[in-house]
């Protein structure tokens, strides 16, 4: 099944590009030389194998829904610098 990286839990075995991976962490997985690679989120990956615990009975249920994106610009989350004060702009 075809998914998305984030999607994936910790511990899920997939195929990229024609190699196995397994996940390690939220944006890291191993290959199959026990080389850690970095993945982006969008990344669209093969799944093939659930993490360890999972029943098989539950055929690609333990893929996650795609989390929900925040609308508001990446740039309304920062505040000034501690410090700032509004100081009127240097004559020429």
């Amino acid at each position: 099944m075809i998914t998305t990286f984030c999607q994936l839990p910790i511990g899920a075995r997939f195929e990229f590009r024609g190699r196995r991976y397994e996940k390690l962490a939220l944006s890291m997985a191993g290959d199959e030389d026990r080389c850690g690679n970095i993945f982006r989120e969008e990344t669209e990956v093969l799944a093939v194998a659930p993490p360890p615990g999972v029943p098989d009975s539950q055929e690609f249920a333990w893929i996650l829904p795609a989390p929900q994106r925040d609308p508001r610009h990446w740039s309304s989350y920062l505040s000034r610098a501690p410090g700032y004060q509004n100081r009127p702009p240097a004559a020429p």
